[in-house]
């Protein structure tokens, strides 16, 4: 389990994504900002992960995947990862709780696909913040996609 408590508001750093769409003015574009996900080892994502995913779009009424990230920018200093080739978003709501969540993955050159960062920002404001139930939504997604209100994979 990771603590929070004693980061300062300065030192939190974010990520944020901006999508594209029908009307490029500033007004109109859409974003979504996910807090860095700060550990001492990265949390991998296997390619298997991504592409099953992909797959339970065609067999599920409930998961979604669709191109539409325009750029991530990085607010804040001193990024571990800095220029992903591409990126990945997960979003997702339990039935049991209604609550969307969602993360932030990079791809990193030497590593591969990584967690860098969560959503929503209020999520990683918890006193703590548990790194195995997140792990846990995510390989439930996988095994066990009925019990969400909907999977979204956006790249």
């Amino acid at each position: 389990m990771l603590s929070n408590k004693n980061s300062k508001k300065e030192d939190r750093k974010f990520y944020k994504v901006l999508f594209k769409g029908f009307l490029d003015s500033e007004e109109n574009i859409l974003n979504l900002t996910f807090e860095v996900l700060s550990l001492k080892e990265p949390v991998k994502i296997e390619p298997a992960f991504i592409n099953k995913i992909k797959e339970l779009t065609i067999k599920r009424e409930n998961i979604f995947f669709f191109q539409n990230i325009k750029e991530v920018l990085q607010l804040g200093k001193d990024f571990q990862f800095n220029n992903c080739p591409y990126y990945y978003i997960l979003l997702y709501s339990l039935k049991l709780n209604s609550m969307r969540k969602g993360i932030l993955i990079g791809n990193v050159k030497s590593i591969g696909d990584v967690i860098i960062g969560i959503w929503p920002i209020e999520f990683n404001l918890k006193k703590s913040f548990d790194l195995n139930q997140l792990l846990s939504e995510i390989n439930h997604i996988i095994n066990n996609p009925d019990d969400f209100i909907n999977i979204t994979l956006i790249n």
